[in-house]
């Protein structure tokens, strides 16, 4: 088991290069490499290297996400928050609450909308602006925000006419 524990941590090590360098903004690698993420991803929290498993996760979930591999999105996101909640690394614990809340607005809609809330304080706790404007959009769409309050027209008889209140005939 040794040997394949070293096989691993020289595949996470090249992953990891391989994030740096930017190759998973190239679909083609992403879809060529998912398995090896996969499973260098659950090697490092098996192996408390969180930090990579934040790293290789963050970088593969806009693969899976955009071509709809929910389950795997949703996994990504769960090793994420371990990860963060085992080295308390606040803004990547704001980001999976935030994939897992968008993750949950097509199945629940309570649910989306907690792990929205979580992210949202999170975020604004931390100072992550631009991130916590994303998470409002979101929470925006599952709870649109109350519409401005109209002006209502005064009743007739009431003395408004004078300071120039619509529908409202002047005192005589």
């Amino acid at each position: 088991f040794q040997g394949q524990s070293a096989i691993k941590d020289r595949l996470l090590a090249q992953l990891l290069r391989d994030q740096r360098d930017g190759r998973f903004n190239d679909d083609e690698y992403c879809a060529n490499e998912l398995g090896h993420a996969l499973g260098a991803i659950d090697h490092a929290v098996q192996t408390q290297q969180w930090s990579a498993a934040i790293t290789l996760s963050r970088a593969i979930d806009r693969y899976v996400m955009l071509h709809g591999l929910w389950d795997i999105w949703g996994q990504i996101a769960d090793r994420v928050w371990q990860s963060a909640q085992a080295t308390v690394d606040r803004s990547a614990e704001a980001w999976a609450l935030h994939q897992l809340g968008t993750r949950a607005i097509g199945s629940d809609q309570a649910q989306a909308i907690d792990l929205l809330k979580q992210a949202l304080r999170v975020r604004q706790a931390i100072g992550e602006t631009e991130a916590a404007a994303y998470t409002q959009h979101n929470l925006d769409v599952l709870i649109p925000p109350p519409a401005p309050p109209r002006n209502k027209p005064q009743p007739p008889g009431k003395s408004g006419a004078a300071a120039g209140v619509p529908g409202v005939e002047p005192d005589q």
